[in-house]
């Protein structure tokens, strides 16, 4: 256990070696001892101590429309490579590509996706719509990216370290509209690879952004929101949507999914002949 938790754990007596050796927390030697090692981080690196105490918070936005199997790819994996504490799953209000499903329902339906992983899941519905009553959301994609993350950095605190997670091709845009982190911002970037999406990063942010950009490989499979959405029309459940999500839509019967009827086994009185 890391000596802050135990601290925090009740323990008041430290012992080493064969269990001889020992000195009580509470005693003044030790308050000494622990406002030592304290200054001497501050000394040393302020932020370095400021790292020991602030959260690493995930960010990913998307449509959401419906969530699948490569989203929970990105989702999962950002979380263990990148050692979060939580992530943020936040669905676009306003798109640059028609969205089917309104807000609230998609935010329902990624909830529904992770209710039994909430803690480290995030999907901020309640957040969403107050912000948004607050001031309405823009029109314009980025605006509405700026926005949230200017909210989660207030809602979170400013002395955490946050990761906006992103497909190349997302990553890309934002390298058209000038719209990667201000050095200010306590925020990195960080890119998944898409297949059939270039690459490659543009040779001017490696000084811009440093060690604030990340390039990971998830191997994530490639799939079509679109293509899922048309299955459904037709009655069929894709095998790229999560089971929860896939409960969810074929309870609401969202984008258009009617499960085709089966035939009865015994037709109805009337009927027969």
């Amino acid at each position: 256990m890391p000596f802050l938790e135990w601290m925090a754990a009740g323990a008041d007596v430290l012992q080493w070696g064969n269990g001889s050796h020992f000195v009580k927390l509470g005693s003044p030697l030790m308050k000494i001892c622990i406002r030592v090692i304290v200054l001497i981080l501050s000394l040393h690196s302020s932020a370095g101590l400021s790292q020991l105490f602030c959260a690493r918070v995930g960010l990913f936005f998307g449509n959401f429309d419906p969530p699948h199997a490569a989203h929970i790819k990105i989702i999962s994996g950002s979380l263990k490579l990148l050692s979060l504490d939580r992530i943020y799953v936040i669905p676009y209000a306003v798109s640059d590509s028609e969205i089917k499903i309104s807000l609230q329902t998609r935010c329902e339906m990624l909830q529904a996706s992770f209710e039994e992983e909430i803690s480290k899941y995030r999907v901020p519905c309640d957040q969403l719509s107050l912000w948004n009553k607050k001031e309405p959301f823009s029109a314009r994609p980025n605006a509405f990216v700026k926005r949230v993350l200017k909210e989660l950095f207030y809602l979170e605190g400013w002395d955490n370290q946050f990761f906006q997670i992103m497909g190349t091709d997302e990553f890309h845009q934002i390298v058209e509209s000038g719209g990667f982190p201000k050095p200010d911002q306590p925020l990195s970037i960080v890119v998944i690879k898409r297949p059939g999406y270039n690459q490659t990063v543009p040779r001017f942010l490696i000084p811009e952004l440093g060690e604030r950009l990340f390039l990971i490989d998830l191997e994530t499979p490639r799939v079509s929101s679109k293509k899922i959405r048309d299955l459904l029309k037709k009655g069929i459940l894709s095998p790229h949507l999560p089971k929860k999500a896939a409960n969810f839509i074929k309870e609401k019967g969202l984008y258009g999914y009617k499960k085709t009827p089966k035939k009865p086994d015994k037709l109805p009185e009337y009927l027969e002949e």
